[in-house]
This record gives C-alpha cells, structure tokens and sequence, in this order.
C-alpha cells in the first residue's frame, strides 16, 4: 500500500499549548487518511493529557489521530496501549486500532545479522554440519555438542541461512538443519563467508600439555602432505581452554628454536573438529588466508583436493 504524508498539517479551533512545538501531518495510506501528531521528547509525557488532546485533534482535524513519538519506555508504551491512543514509535512500534494494525518494527532482526563473514559460533556450526551430519542434524543436537546457548544457535543458524548455505525444515517443535551444498562445492561456496580462526599468536615453551593440543599450520599441513615440518612446532589452542592462561610465553627473538613452540590462540574449539592430532582442513585453511607462499600454496591444494568430502 502507498503512503503519501503532506509537507504539513494547520489546525484551527485547539489551544495553543497543543500546537507549541509539535508538527502535525497529513498521512493517507490503504485509501484512509489520519493526523500524525510529532510529539518532541521535552513533552512532559502523561497518558491521561494526552487521551483528551487526542479527541480534540481529531474532532479539529476530522479525521483518526495519532501520536509519532521518536522513542518510548516500556511502560510509557503499555500506559498508551492500555488506552487505546495510537502511536508510532520508530523504529519499535506501531498502533493503530483505527486501522487494526499493532505490529512491531524491530527493523526484522534477521536484517541485522550479519552475512559478510560468520561469527565464531556460525562457523563451528557449520564445520559440524560438514563433518558430521550428512542427512542434516536437530537444531537442538547442534546446540548441545557445540555447547551454544538456543539464542547462539539460532542466530548461528540464522546466519548460515541469509548466506544461503543451509536450509531448515520443521516438525512439529523440532527443526532440522541440512547443507544446501556437499563435498567440495560446500567449501566452495562457504570460502568468502569463513573466517580465519586465529585470534592471536604468541610463542610459549612446548610443555606435555602444550604438546597435547591439536597441530595446526605449517605443522598440520606437513604431517598431511610433502611439505617440510616447520623448526618451530605450531598448535591449535581454545581461547576459553585453561592452557592459554598457563602459557608459559616466550620472546622468540631471545630464545633458540629449541624448546619453543608457535601457539594460535582460535576463536572456536579447534579440538571439537581435529582428527589424527591435527585440526580440521577448512579451519586449516582458512589460517593460510591471504598466504603468498608458494610451497605453502601448493600443498595446501593438494591437501584439499585430495580431501574425502
């Protein structure tokens, strides 16, 4: 429906104080026309007052009135809702009984989820649909072996769906997640929205804990294919894991290599998709983002070519 607002409405016949300061407009919209009232925020706010100016706006005007607010309290809202003064309130609400439309303008939150890359949480969903759940998974599963909230998992889910990387189906109250894509073809299409997992570096002496934790760079993809170990071991660390805090850090610039080891701190869990002592090859790959090295190149399409998707 079109909505056409006049550059102005003038009233005659109402006090003064009701035209102080407050702009009025003509509003069609849906064939009916109503008076929007622009109410300022140094308005002394009381449902009562404006209950009776609401009836002399309207007997003026001829027409339904409502009130534009540029924001309102909860209990401001529920007190003109309570009675019946229809508003608007951007980007919140918007009630008008005259027209039987009450519905809220959050400006559709799934809007506002972000589709340039995948949130930590997305992606960890995602690289769990990958590895695990070929015929699709239960939302709910999803969430209880990644250890996400029903808010993290459906803003994950969510995410993965406005990139067009899974669909979902439901059943009653449970909801099925499925990959829209398989095999290479997921990676494919998922590479421009995935993440590098690594949130920071630091080098630390390689304990029995250390050591313990999944490879990860040069390390992984040296132990996967032809290319040389690096002299610096690299692993793979949560950063919620306990270990980061007992890290043991050292300034690689005053320590031989002996000893020392190259930990990535990641945004997920890099052991929830490790395999064989090495971390997942999507999550492998995305850590070379932007590598300009050829021998590093070269294996690693080795590597993901040779992949069994």
């Amino acid at each position: 429906m079109k909505i056409t607002v006049a550059s102005g409405k003038k009233l005659s016949g109402i006090p003064i104080y009701m035209v102080a300061g407050r702009k009025m407009y003509e509003v069609q919209y849906g064939g009916l026309s109503f008076l929007l009232i622009c109410v300022s925020e140094a308005d002394r706010f009381g449902s009562i007052a404006l209950e009776k100016q609401l009836a002399i706006y309207q007997k003026a005007a001829g027409m339904p009135a409502a009130y534009a607010f540029e924001k309102l309290t909860n209990p401001q809202r529920s007190a003109l809702v309570k009675r019946q003064i229809p508003f608007i309130s951007e980007p919140d609400q918007v009630y008008l009984p005259f027209m039987g439309v009450m519905l809220r303008n959050s400006l559709n939150k799934k809007s506002q989820i972000p589709t340039e890359k995948m949130m930590p949480a997305t992606q960890s969903l995602f690289l769990y649909l990958v590895y695990h759940k070929e015929g699709g998974c239960l939302k709910k599963d999803a969430a209880d072996s990644l250890g996400l909230t029903r808010t993290s998992i459906s803003r994950a889910s969510e995410q993965l769906t406005a990139m067009g990387l899974i669909r979902e189906e439901r059943k009653g109250r449970e909801i099925r997640m499925y990959l829209v894509y398989h095999g290479r073809e997921i990676f494919e299409y998922a590479k421009p929205y995935l993440i590098n997992p690594v949130q920071k570096t630091v080098f630390a002496k390689d304990d029995a804990a250390v050591m313990g934790s999944s490879l990860s760079g040069e390390s992984a993809l040296g132990s996967r294919t032809m290319l040389n170990q690096p002299k610096v071991p690299v692993y793979a660390v949560d950063k919620s894991s306990n270990l980061v805090n007992g890290l043991h850090t050292v300034d690689p610039q005053w320590e031989s290599d002996e000893g020392v080891c190259r930990i990535e701190i990641w945004k997920y869990d890099p052991g929830m998709f490790s395999s064989e002592g090495a971390v997942d090859p999507i999550s492998l790959a995305m850590t070379f983002e932007n590598q300009e090295d050829e021998r590093i190149e070269g294996a690693l399409d080795e590597y993901m070519e040779n992949w069994k998707w």
